[in-house]
């Protein structure tokens, strides 16, 4: 049992016993031979004389009134979360205004959860219109907090340039980031990066056969994605045949004692680091590019207008001899 599961245990036993302590009736002492005898009572000590103040505050309480009883504190924990659900039940049913009234207050108070899901309707356009600049601010947000949901969002939008300026070492840093505490996506996707290399205007990456076969062992043995699992796995197969067996062999004990980094081991994200080594070489940052704009829908072509038929032509007679 957890603890907390053992210190609410604790709590309900509490509130069950004090009901039942209260309706135990009250027996009389043992009149047994053998028992104690009891002491004499000692006389009741004379009261405290009232004063003015005391007096007043007796004479204006009304006969027989009670004290309103306290209301019971309101739990903002139980309140978002009874937020999320419903917000979520509306989000996967389709209901799409009833999840924003739910989702966009959480995602304004900090809530990751609603962050994401609200990100998704604007990359899609349920419920609003296509927004990826929005859909990119809410999964950065969430990233920002910890979620690795979010980071590998973000490094996939910095990779293809949508919703946010192409970058592909944010999307490598951010990919790893996710990695590193564990997502499996991350994990695979960071494998791919070391496995290919990237040679583009905003990055160089060597490849790393090693690195890449470590990555994709991660994520071949850790998380619940079937797909992700299989693939990883196959690729596993091939850079053993690459890679010497000594090496093989040093990765999977290596794999087989890793554990995830939490947020504060991982250090300053990917955007700190780059920002830092921007301004101590005295390189201004580029102004953001605007997103792609969605392309508009086409109306439906109409129909060509058929043209009046024209009679038949009678065939020309043929000439008389």
């Amino acid at each position: 049992m957890s603890r907390q599961h053992f210190l609410a245990s604790l709590s309900v036993l509490a509130l069950l016993s004090a009901p039942a302590l209260a309706a135990v009736p009250h027996t009389a002492p043992d009149s047994s031979p053998n028992s104690p005898k009891p002491q004499a009572e000692k006389p009741a000590a004379a009261e405290a004389p009232v004063s003015a103040k005391d007096a007043a505050t007796k004479k204006e309480a009304a006969p027989g009134a009670t004290t309103p009883a306290a209301k019971a504190p309101v739990d903002p924990v139980r309140l978002r979360e009874e937020a999320f659900a419903r917000g979520k039940r509306a989000y996967d049913r389709g209901d799409w205004m009833k999840a924003i009234a739910d989702l966009r207050p959480l995602a304004e108070y900090g809530d990751v959860r609603g962050m994401m899901l609200l990100g998704n309707m604007y990359q899609l356009g349920n419920g609003v219109g296509v927004d990826m600049r929005e859909a990119f601010s809410l999964y950065h947000r969430a990233a920002m907090a910890g979620s690795t949901d979010g980071m590998v969002a973000i490094a996939a939008m910095y990779q293809a340039g949508i919703g946010v300026s192409l970058n592909t070492r944010l999307a490598i840093g951010w990919f790893e980031r996710a990695a590193r505490m564990g997502d499996q996506s991350g994990a695979f996707f960071f494998a791919i990066h070391n496995f290919q290399g990237s040679k583009g205007t905003t990055y160089d990456m060597k490849a790393d056969t090693l690195a890449a076969y470590k990555w994709f062992r991660i994520a071949a043995t850790n998380g619940e994605n079937k797909r992700i699992r299989n693939s990883a796995f196959k690729l596993c197969l091939k850079l053993e045949e690459k890679l010497p067996p000594d090496k093989v062999i040093e990765v999977k004990k290596e794999v087989d004692t890793w554990a995830p980094d939490t947020l504060d081991e991982l250090g300053p994200d990917p955007e700190a680091v780059l920002a830092k080594e921007m301004k101590e070489k005295g390189i201004q940052p580029e102004p953001e590019q605007a997103a792609p704009a969605p392309a508009p829908e086409k109306a439906p072509e109409k129909a060509p207008e058929k043209a009046p038929e024209q009679p038949a032509e009678k065939p020309a007679e043929a000439p008389k001899p």
